[in-house]
């Protein structure tokens, strides 16, 4: 059990899953959502060049309050479906439920993050969006992609 006994599409899951973990982390808590000549601000926080100030939560609007929330639940679901993907593919290549289970979280991350990238986006269409909607959404892209390979997985004859 380890690794090297793990399937070709789980490897290339988990390496995916690690890729999506990292673009997340990076992407959703930096102020970079929104970019323009000496201003940038993100779910948190508003930047210009005088410095950065904590968007405060009781001035949000609900749908802010929405894509805050969708965010974060995407990140939960991303971090629980990296830690089974590190169960399945280095420790227990023979237990499936951890496979399924990383299935799930990785679509339920999927969802998660495209939809408050949706909702963002689309209150927001006249912006310039900043690199990090973007890595935002390339996180919600490589959990697709992770959901699909464990699938495929399941589905391929051993």
């Amino acid at each position: 059990m380890g690794f090297r006994e793990a399937s070709k599409f789980s490897r290339i899951a988990f390496g995916l899953a690690v890729g999506g973990f990292l673009t997340d982390i990076i992407g959703f808590p930096t102020p970079y959502w929104i970019s323009g000549v000496g201003f940038s601000q993100g779910l948190f926080q508003t930047c210009t060049i005088l410095g950065c100030i904590k968007n405060p939560s009781e001035l949000l609007l609900g749908w802010g309050k929405a894509v805050i929330a969708m965010e974060i639940l995407g990140f939960l679901a991303c971090l629980g479906c990296v830690v089974l993907m590190v169960l399945y593919v280095h420790v227990k290549n023979d237990q499936k439920i951890l496979q399924t289970a990383a299935t799930g979280l990785a679509f339920a991350a999927a969802g998660f993050i495209l939809i408050g990238v949706i909702i963002y986006g689309s209150e927001l269409s006249g912006a310039s969006f900043g690199w990090s909607f973007g890595m935002t959404i390339v996180s919600g892209l490589f959990h697709i992609g992770v959901g699909v390979l464990n699938v495929m997985d399941k589905l391929s004859p051993q």
